[in-house]
């Protein structure tokens, strides 16, 4: 149900979307850094925002490999052929 309502959409009302839960997850990701290093000086903290998104999107290609290996019932061995940019989770 909810493919098809966006599937309606334009593509401006989905890009609508997506920056607004890009905002969220930022601003999220920014009370939670406030919080955790209340005494942060701001390039301290632009140091520690940095460092967490790109955790985030490390964490999110390793996922996406590891379904994939998963999927495709890769071996360790076929696994290995793949770059190791990609097993690791980098660009």
């Amino acid at each position: 149900m909810q493919i098809e309502r966006y599937r309606q959409m334009t593509g401006e009302e989905r890009l609508k979307i997506g920056c607004q839960l890009t905002d969220a997850w930022l601003e999220r990701l920014t009370q939670q850094i406030r919080l955790e290093f209340p005494n942060a000086s701001p390039d301290e903290f632009k140091a520690l925002l940095r460092a967490r998104i790109v955790r985030d999107k490390t964490a999110d290609r390793l996922q996406a490999f590891k379904q994939l290996q998963s999927r495709w019932q890769l071996t360790p061995e076929k696994a290995a052929a793949w770059p190791s940019s990609v097993r690791e989770g980098r660009r």
